[in-house]
């Protein structure tokens, strides 16, 4: 089988969910929760739960918590050989807030101990990875360390550049990408070119394709999603879905799209199939679904109603 290396962040989440519209400068009553999180490390355990062999590189702190997130990880059968612990910082720390509708209305994150993650550290996967296998990085990684994996690694190469501000990460080594998944904010930021209509969605693949990046899915929320290559490109929509917890959604998408793709769907079954998965996934209170696989996806698609619009010109 296929190897899949995962490079990027594993964090606590401590995710805060409002029961009402948000005031700032004010307490707000909701539910608040703790979890593991990160996206390197959420992407990990989604392909495990849809049976996919994981190698997942990151850097852990030797405190209570990197403790714990380590032995979560290794009861789920995620492979961290390539992973680092470290004493002289704490783990890695995310917080979100949800608005009453349960999408985020701010985030913030305490990553630095990710600068620990080296080229000595990065070289003994590396070395390991072969043109059949699959790269993962998400752009918490420092810019540098991108660039080695994506100038080094023989593997088909896929990232998720995680926000707008991160994403400027990887506008050097777009043409090193084989599988790009921003969503509507991170592609509109990179490009410079707003998602409105079928002309701007058009122009924005342009820009991406030209580029270098071989395939790009763009996550619209509720607008769709839209998933093109060099032959064929198409805005994908569905009917609405009531969110319980949006945070882990495009994570969801990301993995299962990976899947499909390393299995040898076409882009419009993937983005489907990986359309099913977040739906799974933003329905559930977790940040990753435990109960996701293949059944509990196609049974989503199957009430999902999803379209497909050709952009080709």
């Amino acid at each position: 089988m296929n190897k899949v290396y995962i490079i990027g962040g594993a964090n606590i989440d401590i995710i805060g969910s409002s029961l009402k519209p948000l005031l700032v400068h004010d307490s707000n009553p909701g539910k608040i929760s703790l979890s593991f999180g990160g996206v390197g490390r959420n992407i990990s355990e989604n392909l495990a739960l849809l049976k996919e062999d994981i190698y997942f590189c990151s850097i852990f702190s030797n405190d209570s918590f990197g403790k714990m997130m380590i032995e979560d990880l290794e009861k789920k059968g995620i492979n961290i050989c390539y992973s680092k612990v470290v004493s002289n910082y704490n783990s890695s720390i995310y917080l979100a807030i949800l608005d009453e509708k349960k999408d985020m209305y701010l985030g913030m994150s305490d990553m630095d101990i990710l600068d620990e993650l080296d080229i000595e550290t990065i070289d003994k996967m590396i070395k390991n990875i072969d043109n059949k296998d699959t790269v993962v990085l998400d752009t918490n990684l420092n810019e540098n360390i991108i660039k080695h994996i994506c100038y080094n690694s023989k593997g088909l190469i896929v990232v998720d550049p995680i926000s707008a501000r991160k994403s400027h990460k990887i506008k050097e080594v777009l043409n090193y990408i084989d599988i790009f998944k921003p969503n509507k904010y991170e592609a509109e930021s990179i490009s410079g070119i707003y998602i409105n209509d079928i002309e701007t969605a058009n122009s924005c693949i342009d820009y991406f394709l030209k580029k270098g990046v071989k395939e790009l899915v763009i996550t619209l929320g509720s607008e769709g999603v839209i998933a093109a290559n060099n032959m064929e490109r198409y805005w994908l929509y569905h009917d609405y879905v009531e969110v319980v917890n949006a945070t882990g959604g495009g994570d969801a998408f990301l993995s299962a799209y990976v899947k499909s793709r390393i299995n040898n769907e076409d882009i419009i079954n993937s983005a489907k199939y990986a359309i099913g998965s977040a739906v799974c996934t933003v329905k559930s209170l977790d940040t990753v679904n435990q109960m996701l696989c293949d059944s509990i996806i196609y049974e989503e698609l199957n009430n999902l109603n999803i379209k497909e619009e050709s952009l080709c010109i």
